[in-house]
């Protein structure tokens, strides 16, 4: 977990993962485009959507089924 944090701080590609000194830093612009990326925003809602939504309702058939 800590590998993919420090990771996320980086430009990384193929290279950097023979030499080190291919690795570049980026700070947090990683994490501004993530913000601008209208597709990132529509995978939170649909994820917000399924946990919200499809977690209850499937725990709810299943114990009504049980109770069968």
């Amino acid at each position: 977990m800590v590998a993919s944090l420090v990771l996320s701080f980086t430009d990384f590609d193929i290279y950097a993962i023979a030499d080190a000194r291919h690795l570049r830093l980026v700070g947090a612009d990683n994490y501004a485009g993530l913000l601008r990326d209208p597709r990132f925003w529509t995978a939170l809602r649909n994820t917000l959507y399924f946990v919200l939504v499809g977690g209850p309702l499937s725990l709810a058939v299943s114990l009504a089924r049980r109770s069968w």
